[in-house]
């Protein structure tokens, strides 16, 4: 069993299968309840895209290596009926 984890960075790209990360600051966490929350401001993505997500966790030893890639599509949100 390994150390407890007491942080994490969260990364994201600029959007399709480009692999330079950018930290999204401001990413809240809770070991408690195992919940991991993050909000991004829509202005800063494009629908029509697929963004790619990446994470590290910290423990005693210091961070990890960044997790596998994770994609997420963005769309509009849908117009009123």
């Amino acid at each position: 069993m390994g150390s407890v984890v007491t942080d994490y960075k969260l990364y994201r790209n600029q959007g399709g299968d480009d692999q330079s990360w950018t930290e999204i600051i401001g990413f809240k966490h809770s070991n408690h309840g195992y919940v991991a929350t993050f909000d991004v401001a829509s202005e800063s993505m494009t629908a029509g895209k697929f963004y790619q997500f990446v994470y590290s966790a910290k423990n005693e030893i210091g961070f990890s290596a960044l997790t596998k890639v994770v994609s997420i599509p963005v769309a509009d949100i849908p117009l009123k009926a």
